[in-house]
């Protein structure tokens, strides 16, 4: 919580401790920050469910509108974090922190060079009385000596380089006091006795030190052990020999024990180095394939990524830090390396947003023209020239895509207003329709699944071979039969292929009344092969934004949003490739009989797809470029994507 931090931060402030403070205020500071950051991720999140439930309601009102109706998405707003006043709190008491710890290191480091100087002083003592042993009488020689050793002391250890000579200037100056006070043997034997008492006593705590477990505390403590026995004086001549002795076969046990702790340590060491190693010289030799192609370069991310993995499992190592270094540096490569091939996609997908943007103004400018004729096969070129040029952004592509459909759309629907009716056998084909219509929505089902689905076939089947009905009818009856029949299936609980299937089925036989077949069809695939460009792109960028989870945990929510979106997206990708195998099979068909065939195409895929479980047709995915997840809309029939419906064709005219 930011009201903790801040109260935590002010407390030690007024305390006016620095040196807690200093050890504290950073801690303080990443948990604000942490609590920051959660607030703004909760606050975000917020922001997002509220626009996914307005896209909902927006995507219940194109359902619910008439055909003719056209409902806008509304425009996404654009996330603002909100000023919080505890920030700006936080921050004047963190300079305020940062400033007494700055004053406080500033007087460490004048109190260092006080030590240092006062050490210096000390030793220009020393070496005054180690040379005027005596000159004053041994009594005060020792008073004046053992006053300096405890200020000595009392200045205690001095983190600088400069120390080291100072203490070793200064042991040589205590054995050469020492050495002069030899001259005068009750003194010498006397300190000869207190410095054998202590380090005997020095000694005696060596010899437990390898029975301790931590390694790292008996290096400390030998260090210490070392120090202190140094800084004692000399023993008589008869005691030093066995003293020394003992002393060397004391650190000798120690340094035994440390050392085969890190010789075993070592071993794995350079095993790891090796693993590494390995692992670099892959990740190189990656970089040195080829890095085209969305579907090459998915296998290459999932190899480094694998073996990313691999480098978290394997321990420290030798030369750690640089191999490292060397690694993360090698990974880097190549992902900017991928980021360079996305970037060369974006600008071509930028070149055909250009392209497609001259088509839209071409054919806006010819959806109000009456030259039937002219124009609609100057609207057929267009189209073609369409499916040429590549796809633009994926969310740019579907602006795009409505904006030039619906120009498109508007002259063939005033050329259908424009030829009006065909005649007295539309009138009869409207009135077998309506009782056809009447039939299926009074259909009772029978105990035999499949039964009823064969009558419902036929029923579809019969329906197919009634021929026009008026244009103005044309929709209200094929919605509602498709609507009734529809239902009908619902009720089986067919599979989920085979539901895509039966409500694709109703879109192949509008194409069949189409005016030209092959044309519209063409028209229809490529609206879904450029769907599932813009799919398969989104699945891309999802699956490269997984690199940037290398250290996360699996349970990572995010994580584990960004897998379950991905799976939805190929699940719409492997319902569109339906779609398509049914409208190549209509197509194909269609040269022999180029009606009756596009309609029992699609009844024959209907029939050869599997039986899978129902999954949730609605699909919401993110803009893979932003920061936080931007919902895009969820997948519309084919029929909506659909440049124009030729009814019909000046020669039927």
């Amino acid at each position: 919580m930011k009201e903790t931090a801040i109260a935590r931060l002010e407390l030690l402030i007024q305390e006016n401790n620095p040196h807690v403070l200093r050890s504290q205020y950073k801690s303080i500071r990443n948990d604000f920050n942490t609590a920051k950051r959660n607030m703004i991720t909760q606050l975000r999140e917020a922001f997002e469910e509220e626009w996914k439930e307005k896209l909902k309601e927006t995507e219940l009102s194109v359902e619910s509108a008439q055909a003719e109706v056209q409902v806008e998405a509304p425009e996404k707003p654009q996330f603002e974090i909100p000023v919080d006043p505890l920030d700006e709190k936080f921050e004047d008491l963190l300079k305020q922190a940062e400033s007494v710890v700055a004053e406080y290191e500033k007087q460490l480091a004048a109190g260092k060079e006080l030590k240092l100087a006062e050490k210096q002083r000390l030793l220009e003592s020393f070496t005054t009385l180690s040379h005027t042993v005596g000159a004053t009488g041994i009594g005060e020689t020792f008073k004046q000596f053992n006053a300096l050793q405890d200020a000595w002391k009392a200045l205690g250890n001095i983190d600088d380089p400069r120390y080291k000579d100072l203490q070793l200037n200064h042991s040589y100056q205590v054995d050469l006091f020492y050495h002069n006070v030899n001259l005068m043997k009750e003194m010498r034997e006397l300190d000869f006795k207190l410095n054998l008492e202590r380090k005997n006593l020095i000694l005696d705590k060596m010899q437990h030190l390898v029975e301790l477990e931590s390694i790292p505390e008996i290096e400390a403590l030998v260090k210490e052990l070392q120090h202190e026995w140094k800084g004692i004086g000399p023993v008589t001549t008869e005691a030093k020999d066995d003293l020394n002795q003992r002393y060397r076969d004391a650190i000798d046990a120690v340094y035994t024990k440390i050392r085969a702790h890190y010789g075993e340590r070592k071993q794995n060491l350079s095993e790891n180095l090796q693993a590494k190693q390995e692992l670099i010289a892959k990740v190189a030799a990656v970089l040195e394939t080829d890095l085209s192609g969305m579907k090459n370069l998915q296998e290459k991310t999932d190899q480094v990524i694998a073996i990313q993995e691999a480098w978290k499992k394997i321990g420290p190592s030798e030369q750690n830090e640089e191999l490292w270094q060397t690694f993360r540096e090698t990974c880097d490569k190549f992902f900017e390396a991928k980021q360079d091939f996305f970037k060369t996609m974006d600008q071509e997908r930028e070149k055909n947003k250009l392209q497609k943007l001259s088509l839209c103004d071409k054919a806006e400018a010819l959806q109000f023209d009456n030259d039937w004729k002219g124009t609609s096969e100057t609207l057929v070129k267009l189209q073609k020239e369409w499916k040429e040029v590549g796809p633009a952004k994926p969310g740019e592509e579907r602006k795009l895509w409505d904006r030039f459909r619906t120009a498109c759309d508007k002259f063939f629907e005033a050329k259908k207003e424009h030829f009006g009716s065909r005649g007295q056998s539309e009138q009869d084909n409207l009135v077998r329709k309506e009782a056809l219509l009447a039939k299926v929505e009074a259909f009772e089902f029978v105990e035999d699944r499949d039964e009823n689905f064969r009558m419902l076939q036929e029923l579809g089947k019969e329906w197919k071979e009634i021929g026009f009905v008026p244009i103005k009818e044309k929709d209200r009856l094929q919605k509602a039969f498709s609507t009734a029949l529809d239902e009908k299936y619902d009720k089986l609980k067919l599979g989920r292929e085979q539901r895509i299937a039966m409500k694709f089925k109703s879109r192949v036989e509008n194409l069949a009344h189409s005016g030209s077949v092959d044309t519209v069809v063409k028209s229809e695939q490529q609206a879904i092969k450029n769907r599932i460009v813009e799919l398969q792109n989104d699945i891309a960028q999802y699956e490269n934004n997984l690199g940037f989870f290398i250290n996360a945990k699996p349970d990572n929510p995010l994580l584990k949003e960004v897998k379950s979106k991905i799976n939805k997206l190929k699940n719409e990708v492997d319902d569109l490739k339906l779609k398509l195998k049914m409208l190549a099979q209509a197509k194909e068909e269609s040269k022999a009989e180029p009606i009756a065939a596009v309609v029992e195409a699609a009844a024959t895929v209907e029939e050869t797809v599997e039986e899978v479980p129902i999954a949730h047709e609605e699909i919401e995915v993110a803009s893979p470029a932003e920061e936080v997840a931007e919902t895009i809309e969820p997948s519309e029939d084919v029929e909506d994507v659909t440049v124009a419906d030729h009814d019909k064709s000046e020669e039927e005219a």
